[in-house]
């Protein structure tokens, strides 16, 4: 009689454990990279928009706590959206951000 609980074992090829690994980096790293650059434009973005060191440490904060904010609601929201595979939702969420970034106004001081 065999045991219906029985674990499976999975084993990886050592070459494609090799790829997984390099894929997974890359995506950390793509995503730190993406996260850092608002930091590392903020002397051409002051020098073009004339900010000053606290509105630039607003937007930061801003972008920081937008990635909070939506990777928190993808994680409990995201479920219907998931679920009746319907990803025109989010297609354009992104696209009305994408368009309200083109288009920024005065800076709040």
């Amino acid at each position: 009689m065999s045991d219906t609980n029985e674990s499976k074992e999975y084993k990886l090829s050592r070459g494609y454990s090799y790829y997984l690994f390099t894929l997974l980096f890359l995506l950390y790293l793509f995503n730190y990279v993406d996260r850092v650059v608002v930091t590392s434009l903020f002397p051409f973005i002051q020098k073009d928009w004339g900010l000053t060191d606290t509105q630039c440490g607003m937007l930061v904060s801003v972008v920081y706590w937008s990635i909070v904010f939506f990777y928190h609601s993808r994680l409990h929201s995201g479920g219907p959206v998931e679920s009746q595979k319907d990803h025109r939702i989010m297609a354009l969420l992104w696209s009305i951000a994408t368009a309200a970034c083109a288009s920024p106004g005065a800076f709040p001081s």
